[in-house]
């Protein structure tokens, strides 16, 4: 791509020998650099850099999504109570709009890291019903992606009777949900 820009190479020893090479040559390197930040910001190992050993970040099937059905995904959705209990990731990247939802000790819900960032002193927020996410998630933006929800838990999700309430309302065509798990997806 450099050899190319403006007749100037780094690679060939041809420097620049005019303003215009010299402008397109560090706008060429601007670009390679921000798409190396995004990369590094929004790319899958940053994502998950900060997960407890031995654990991953999974999807759970979203219903009519072009790859689950609606049945196939309700048939698959109990597959989030093999949740690896942890504590908050307060700095997972998401690769969707959303937030994220942890399960307390005491079953119940704090949400907390939306993306984007929105009235951040307002975060997290304890004890939240399932109306209260629900209405979180109804202003948060799509621009035509389905919102992303990180469930996050202390303990195992199966020990939770109040996880189904959530699951109910939020498993949905237009909500994609990450849960962690030591399994391959």
């Amino acid at each position: 791509m450099l050899d190319t820009i403006g007749g100037a190479s780094l690679s060939s020893g041809v420097r620049p020998t005019n303003l215009s090479a010299m402008t397109a040559l560090l706008r060429s390197l601007a670009i390679v650099g921000i798409i190396a930040l995004v990369q590094g910001l929004y790319g899958a190992d940053a994502r998950h850099n900060n997960l407890p050993k031995g654990t991953q970040v999974i999807e759970l099937p979203r219903p009519n999504s072009g790859t689950f059905t609606f049945e196939q995904a309700a048939a698959r959705k109990d597959e989030i109570l093999s949740n690896v209990p942890s504590k908050r990731l307060d700095d997972y990247k998401r690769p969707y709009m959303g937030f994220s939802v942890h399960v307390e000790s005491d079953d119940t819900f704090t949400v907390y890291a939306p993306f984007p960032e929105i009235d951040a002193a307002s975060f997290p927020r304890v004890k939240q019903t399932v109306a209260q996410i629900m209405e979180l998630d109804a202003h948060t933006l799509m621009y035509g992606n389905p919102h992303g929800i990180l469930i996050t838990s202390e303990r195992s999700l199966k020990e939770s009777k109040t996880i189904q309430a959530l699951l109910k309302a939020i498993h949905v065509p237009s909500i994609q949900i990450f849960y962690l798990s030591t399994k391959a997806p």
